[in-house]
């Protein structure tokens, strides 16, 4: 354990090292025309009080994943608290964001969920289901793109549209990767299978019988679970329900902060269409919250909507809330459930038997 925490604090170190070059590197690109003074001097004409209900949606963001994950894990019988849910969609966030593709968030995810004793069969196959929907969802916005909202694609150049059909793609194969996790049983046992053998190899499982007993185990209850999430079509779409709201708060974010600064050509549809195109173009790119990509498209698809004066200060604002402050937040919730599981191992192992 020492020495698995030891590797996984200095992965976290490295992602961070890492990130923080990437948010130097593009805020250097960015102010290299207006300078700080010019950026502060653009935001401080900003109105507060738009800002404020962007501050809000992000809120809404966070409790609403929280929401769909503790949906998923009680209707499998392992009932969990909001304010639990509301940490697990933090830790989501968090380790997301500070990892390349998001590849950091689920299995720490599962980690803090087996921490407060939920099965891996069941906190697994809702990690799973909420990709899933999570996907979809994106899928679903990106069609209706396409169909109503088809001038914010056309508008932007060929390299945009490349990545729009890129993350498109990618997002399918993801969906049906995970849907034939959760309910083709030949699938996962065999790989299982073959990440016990690759980890016998390297000698991270030591015991691999033992191990294939056990996980083969876990997979009966997986199973069993997975049918009764395909047999409880209610739930999955209460799940969906909650996954549009979501999605469709962090989208609207950009909505306010435009009419923040003053502008008010463009509807909160519009905002929502441009969103999803930056959403899908660098949702499955190998980069910590897309960072980089995320401005470099962001400033193609606005240069119009918020012009060259704007365009600076509306993009820094809005990634300032929809990533920066997620970051911050989620952090805090991070560090606190941490704390919380550390003072209660503590207090356990002070016990008497």
């Amino acid at each position: 354990m020492g020495q698995a925490g030891k590797m996984s604090g200095k992965k976290h170190a490295l992602s961070l090292a890492f990130l923080l070059l990437l948010i130097v590197f593009t805020f250097t690109v960015l102010l290299k025309d207006i300078g700080i003074k010019g950026l502060c001097l653009a935001i401080g004409h900003a109105q507060p009080g738009y800002l404020v209900l962007g501050l809000s949606l992000m809120l809404v963001f966070f409790f609403c994943e929280g929401e769909a994950i503790r949906m998923i894990v009680k209707s499998l019988g392992h009932p969990v608290k909001h304010w639990q849910g509301f940490v697990y969609a933090c830790v989501d966030f968090y380790f997301s964001a500070i990892t390349p593709s998001s590849s950091g968030g689920q299995p720490v995810c599962l980690y803090y969920m087996s921490k407060d004793h939920v099965p891996v069969a069941a906190s697994g196959l809702a990690m799973l289901l909420q990709t899933v929907v999570y996907k979809l969802v994106l899928i679903g916005l990106g069609i209706w793109v396409l169909i109503m909202e088809s001038e914010w694609f056309k508008n932007g150049n060929w390299g945009v549209q490349l990545l729009f059909w890129g993350g498109f793609v990618i997002n399918l194969i993801v969906i049906a990767t995970c849907l034939l996790a959760m309910f083709s049983k030949r699938v996962i046992q065999k790989l299982a299978l073959w990440v016990i053998r690759i980890g016998a190899k390297i000698r991270l499982v030591k015991d691999p019988e033992g191990t294939t007993e056990k996980l083969f185990h876990s997979l009966e209850e997986y199973a069993q679970g997975a049918v009764y999430i395909r047999t409880h079509y209610l739930m999955v779409l209460r799940v969906f329900a909650v996954t549009v709201v979501q999605r469709l708060a962090m989208f609207s974010i950009a909505y306010w902060v435009y009419l923040a600064m003053g502008l008010g050509e463009y509807g909160l549809f519009d905002m929502i269409a441009l969103q999803t195109l930056i959403a899908m173009s660098i949702d499955s790119l190998p980069l910590p919250g897309g960072m980089g990509a995320s401005e470099g498209v962001f400033s193609m698809l606005y240069y119009n909507v918020y012009g060259p004066a704007l365009l600076v200060p509306g993009l820094v604002v809005t990634r300032g809330i929809n990533y920066y402050l997620g970051l911050i937040i989620s952090s805090i919730v991070v560090i606190a459930n941490q704390s919380r599981i550390v003072r209660g191992e503590k207090n356990r192992a002070s016990k008497p038997e």
